[in-house]
């Protein structure tokens, strides 16, 4: 089987963590992605229509860009209190980080967040890189997909635990799954996730088509080991269709096991870009545990 991951640099990333403190009383609900991505999308609108464009009227294919929320339960931020999230920028889009910068900016200082329109400052900007790197700590952060797929080491170990810090919101033949996905299918939406970042976004497929088929085969021989999901019913104010509208996934861990060297470049950087639905809202957020 061809071991080629040549075309895994089409794909390229910029993440930010961005700290901010509120300055009023700010309520916000459990989950903090649909009210964070509402309130940029208003805010980017207000101050850029054409980057707003750019970034939120998308026709076809992905967002350019995906949030990781403020991960705390909390329902209500204390003027004062210190909160961080994660801001995401695929390929050239990177470039288009100060103005999001100063949307994020605007509605901190202008429009507020939540219901009440609670105001907030951004204190710190940092890049995240993979640990093995300098942090550049300001606006250089743009990561090819090689570089994020090779920062973590896979040990060799038969069994692995994916820990969904966000919820998974997948979907089979049009319904959502309401149990936990094997893992060739979890694999299958990496790989097409990731392909459609790159195609948008970057230079083209992150896999070529028959490396891509042999590792779905591969993929259909690791086993669902242990399922420790429980589904997440949430529910957000569509300001475009005036209406409440449920948005639930799979939120804990599921572990598998198996050989996952074949996989493991694209494992890495889909903990990065996430997987499945809503994930400019934060969902698909997952981390990889070596057992």
């Amino acid at each position: 089987m061809s071991n080629s991951n040549a075309h895994i640099s089409n794909l390229s990333l910029a993440k930010y963590r961005i700290c901010c403190r509120a300055s009023e009383e700010i309520p916000l609900p459990k989950f903090k992605g649909a009210v964070l991505h509402g309130g940029f999308g208003f805010a980017l609108k207000k101050i850029s229509p054409y980057y707003y464009q750019r970034f939120c009227q998308i026709q076809s294919g992905p967002n350019p860009y995906f949030f990781l929320p403020p991960l705390e339960t909390t329902s209500q931020y204390s003027p004062g209190h210190e909160f961080s999230f994660e801001l995401n920028l695929i390929g050239d889009t990177a470039s288009y980080f100060p103005i999001c910068l100063d949307a994020l900016k605007y509605l901190g200082g202008e429009m507020g967040l939540g219901k009440r329109r609670g105001k907030f400052s951004v204190l710190s900007i940092a890049s995240a890189v993979p640990p093995q790197q300098s942090d550049g700590g300001g606006q250089n952060a743009l990561l090819t997909g090689e570089a994020i797929g090779t920062s973590r080491e896979y040990t060799g170990c038969d069994q692995m635990r994916f820990h969904f810090i966000t919820p998974l919101r997948l979907k089979n033949a049009d319904r959502i799954l309401l149990t936990p996905p094997t893992f060739s299918t979890l694999f299958a939406r990496i790989i097409g996730r990731l392909n459609s970042l790159g195609v948008f976004y970057g230079y083209g497929p992150v896999i070529e088509p028959k490396h891509k088929q042999e590792l779905l085969a591969l993929a259909q021989d690791i086993p669902l080991h242990q399922d420790h999901c429980t589904l997440q019913e949430l529910n957000r104010y569509s300001t475009r269709q005036k209406q409440w509208m449920k948005f639930s996934g799979l939120q804990g861990y599921i572990t598998y096991n198996g050989n996952f060297e074949p996989f493991w470049p694209y494992l890495v950087l889909g903990e990065w870009c996430h997987v499945g639905g809503k994930t400019s809202f934060g969902f698909g957020k997952y981390i990889m545990e070596q057992q």
